[in-house]
């Protein structure tokens, strides 16, 4: 077996393990790949472990049915990367349109606190000239 294709079945493996390990949600895990939050990028790195397998020339060793199922499941992984992908492509819009509103609220938000904050400060010296006249009665 050629060095880099020792290498490339390596990368499946590790990508392969760490899909594995991050669909199961471990803290620890996506404390340490946080990439792997995103949607996006689970689709990627599941369509690049697909794309691994339907790569790999497996030169029938276990015969040309294995073969076909090999190239079908690659296939199958690189659609549900693509899925995931597309998914999370979508879900991003809508989370930065959520963003967006969440960022005029705040500016709408600190303007009131201004406005209000002025209007305390007009109310506390109106209090004070009233309580400043009242003294002199």
């Amino acid at each position: 077996m050629p060095t880099a294709e020792l290498i490339l079945r390596c990368y499946g493996v590790v990508f392969g393990v760490l899909i594995v390990l991050v669909e199961l949600e471990l803290p620890f895990v996506l404390s340490h790949a946080a990439f792997m939050d995103s949607w996006v990028a689970r689709g990627l790195c599941i369509a690049f472990v697909g794309l691994l397998d339907v790569l790999f020339d497996h030169q029938g060793a276990a015969g040309p049915n294995l073969d076909f199922w090999r190239h079908l499941v690659g296939y199958l992984v690189m659609c549900v990367g693509s899925v995931y992908t597309a998914l999370g492509l979508l879900c991003f819009r809508k989370l930065k349109a959520v963003a967006l509103t969440r960022i005029r609220r705040e500016k709408i938000m600190k303007e009131e606190v201004h406005h209000l904050t002025a209007q305390k400060l007009e109310i506390e010296r109106l209090l004070a000239d009233t309580e400043s006249k009242l003294e002199f009665l």
